[in-house]
């Protein structure tokens, strides 16, 4: 058997990738963050990518994570079961924003990550009476930012926050131009 793997002999059956369950996003930054207005900017960030990620795996979620490193290496985890599926980019970010809110003892922050789990395919959605019509617009609206963003790049349509600061609009993935074989639908 081990002479048959090491010539590249296998007779088993292929078996396909198992399905995700959850899509993240982190980032190790620059400079300790220490005001929400900064963590929450950096955490919609991550958001736009990992919503990116799901919109594009045509998945929605029900559960949002926040995960905080401070300077001193100190992580905390905490999780949210939103009341319906969603892949919306507003709704996961407000929902992640209020996990950090409440989380936060106001240590600088080194990293922050943000994930989302309890995954299913959009296609097969559920109907939730919890949306509303703004989620609704939101989530078409997200649609049509990830083609304009998928034909002219990350960084042709941002969030007002991100105007005129040196933070990055869409955190996570690895740019084409620094690493050009490393690509995937995730």
């Amino acid at each position: 058997m081990i002479y048959a793997y090491a010539n590249g002999i296998d007779t088993s059956a292929f078996k396909p990738a198992p399905p995700i369950k959850s899509v993240g996003n982190s980032s190790t930054l620059k400079f300790d963050v220490t005001d929400t207005e900064t963590a929450h900017a950096i955490i919609l960030s991550l958001v736009e990518m990992t919503a990116w990620r799901l919109r594009e795996a045509e998945m929605t979620c029900r559960v949002v994570n926040i995960c905080i490193k401070d300077r001193d290496f100190n992580y905390i985890s905490r999780q949210k079961k939103l009341p319906y599926f969603t892949d919306c980019t507003n709704d996961i970010y407000k929902n992640i924003c209020s996990l950090f809110d409440k989380h936060w003892d106001a240590r600088p922050i080194r990293q922050l990550g943000v994930s989302v789990s309890d995954l299913e395919f959009a296609k097969f959605q559920q109907l939730s009476m919890f949306k509303d019509r703004n989620t609704i617009n939101s989530e078409k609206l997200d649609k049509v930012i990830d083609s304009i963003r998928g034909k002219y790049g990350d960084t042709a349509i941002i969030r007002g926050v991100f105007a005129n600061t040196e933070l990055s609009p869409v955190l996570g993935g690895y740019p084409e131009d620094e690493y050009p074989a490393m690509s995937s639908i995730l």
